[in-house]
């Protein structure tokens, strides 16, 4: 669920992969940044190494999601708590794919991909 440089640097932030301290806040808005002349930015941009790290484990796949859905998708969190707790209603469903992702592809595979995780997590609670 992360795009861009800035929810990246975010995220490694909040891993602890990255300190906030090596990195100017708002460099996206360096007016050299956006002319693409990087040498001459007097802002200094996070440098994300390795961003395929977050594919590394499905811990940092699940994780991820959850800090963007968290942080930057309140209102996505809002429609998750709609559901009921042991099968996903279509109507909650739609309205969680929809806010993510602004339309609904996938939305037969994501149903039932809730269910399952409903299923999977309601056996451990």
């Amino acid at each position: 669920m992360l795009t861009g440089r800035d929810k990246y640097a975010d995220y490694w932030v909040y891993r602890g992969w990255l300190l906030k301290s090596s990195f100017d806040a708002y460099w996206w808005d360096d007016i050299k940044y956006k002319s693409k002349n990087f040498s001459a930015m007097k802002k200094h941009p996070a440098v994300i190494d390795d961003p395929q790290k977050i594919t590394a484990s499905p811990y940092n796949c699940i994780d991820s999601g959850s800090f963007y859905i968290t942080c930057f998708r309140s209102s996505t969190v809002k429609e998750i708590d709609k559901d009921h707790a042991d099968s996903a209603d279509d109507g909650v469903v739609t309205k969680v794919t929809q806010a993510i992702n602004g339309g609904i592809i996938g939305l037969s595979q994501r149903k039932i991909m809730t269910n399952n995780l409903k299923e999977i997590l309601n056996d451990k609670c």
